[in-house]
């Protein structure tokens, strides 16, 4: 069990971020890009992270490397940018500028189905849904489906 993790402004971000199949208890406050997360592996051991993520981003964790553990990543919707650490490789950044934006909402997940979380999001105006597919090298894929009344389900 664990305790006194977060509090006000903190948003819950569970994942499992060590790999060990097992969902961490995490936390993310946007203010100053704070994260804490208990490794289930490490006997929940605290890990921070900190200065990832801003005021106006969202946190968006999962495994976008496709190595079985969740990367810390954030997308900010004034602007479309995602910024994803990514285990994989030593927790290097990576940086997608320009997809999404006002009016569109993450709905990152595997779509091509090779393991590794897809960057997505839908704009629930048209019901379009638009994403980056690893698989296919990144390529662009849109499909409409949903509209004004429809909101994405996780």
């Amino acid at each position: 069990m664990v305790n006194g993790l977060g509090g006000p402004n903190f948003i819950p971000v569970p994942a499992d971020y060590d790999g060990d199949g097992k969902t961490d208890p995490a936390v993310y406050r946007a203010a100053n890009g704070l994260w804490l997360v208990n490794l289930s592996g490490n006997g929940y051991a605290l890990q921070t992270i900190s200065g990832f993520g801003a005021a106006n981003a969202a946190p968006v964790p999962a495994d976008y490397d496709g190595d079985g553990k969740a990367d810390p990543a954030c997308y900010r919707s004034s602007d479309g940018l995602w910024v994803i650490e990514c285990s994989a490789s030593g927790y290097a950044t990576a940086v997608v500028n320009n997809f999404g934006g006002l009016g569109w909402t993450p709905v990152p997940a595997d779509y091509d189905g090779d393991g590794k979380t897809d960057p997505a999001v839908y704009r629930q105006a048209d019901g379009l849904w638009v994403s980056i597919l690893s698989a296919s090298g990144y390529a662009i894929n849109t499909v409409s489906f949903g509209g004004p009344k429809y909101q994405p389900a996780k």
